[in-house]
């Protein structure tokens, strides 16, 4: 798909860590809030509610313990801190 540079768009990166980064493009802003986090805002809430990114509330991911072992769990959030 061809996006135009004047065209809105939103833009979702999804890392090794399963991390998801949106960014909306060509927003202009209003009231000095950027339309384009505001357009951005309903994706990440449903796919927080789907528990596929965490909450903006929660700082860390939840981990199930069958899924990821301790060691594995304490390397993803050393790497996660240092990102942030």
């Amino acid at each position: 798909m061809k996006i135009e540079p004047n065209q809105p768009h939103i833009i979702f990166e999804i890392d090794a860590l399963g991390n998801i980064k949106s960014e909306a493009c060509n927003y202009p802003n209003q009231n000095g809030v950027c339309q384009g986090e505001l357009a951005t805002q309903p994706f990440e809430q449903a796919l927080a509610d789907n528990k596929l990114i965490p909450p903006p509330n929660q700082l860390s991911r939840q981990y199930k313990q069958e899924d990821i072992s301790s060691k594995q769990k304490a390397q993803i959030d050393r790497v996660q801190q240092q990102n942030h």
